[in-house]
């Protein structure tokens, strides 16, 4: 029974991930999503109270799956392979799945739009990420391939968010400003980590 309920749940978190990503977070319905999974709209309510639940397993699991798959370090690195690793990935997610930034971008909006927080799971799978770089970072320290930052905590938070910003801005399919065409978006992504790691290598 529980299998059957986990594969359910599952099957409502990857129709909805692939309707948000085809419109809007906003624009999609539990209407749309029950029809689409061939599921009753009682039944999704019973495993999503509210829509906005949905959409944070959705973004919970799109972090997940990115970090599965992108987000693996290699034991025989140094410290600054292991963190130039960590860096580069935000390049390599935005080259093969440019969509999960398209769908962070929604995601903030449809967030905000709701004055609502994420749960605490979807705050875990971010916390993943930091828990990789610290990995890197002290590995770095120790095996003296990194400089050692006074406040690594700001550090991090400086140059990821300044990444992930970067990574949803050039992402959008419509552009704002006449100059959002005068970019390309990999190069412009590249040259921001090869800021990043210039200023950690010892």
């Amino acid at each position: 029974m529980r299998k059957v309920k986990e594969s359910t749940r599952e099957k409502l978190i990857d129709v909805s991930k692939e309707l948000f990503l085809k419109n809007s977070i906003a624009s999609v319905t539990i209407q749309n999503i029950a029809v689409k999974a061939n599921i009753g709209e009682a039944t999704v309510y019973r495993y999503f109270k509210k829509k906005i639940n949905l959409v944070v397993a959705c973004a919970t699991s799109m972090s997940e799956e990115v970090t599965k798959d992108y987000f693996i370090l290699n034991e025989n690195d140094t410290g600054f392979e292991a963190i130039k690793r960590f860096y580069e990935i935000y390049l390599y997610v935005y080259d093969k799945d440019i969509n999960y930034f398209k769908f962070l971008n929604d995601f903030d909006s449809y967030i905000e739009q709701e004055s609502k927080s994420p749960d605490d799971e979807y705050e875990d799978s971010i916390n993943t990420y930091k828990e990789l770089f610290l990995k890197s970072y002290n590995k770095g320290l120790n095996d003296k391939t990194i400089i050692k930052i006074d406040d690594i905590d700001t550090f991090y938070y400086s140059t990821t968010l300044a990444l992930l910003n970067l990574c949803k801005k050039v992402a959008k399919e419509k552009s704002i400003l006449k100059s959002d065409n005068l970019y390309d978006g990999k190069k412009v992504i590249k040259n921001l980590v090869d800021i990043i790691l210039k200023s950690l290598k010892a």
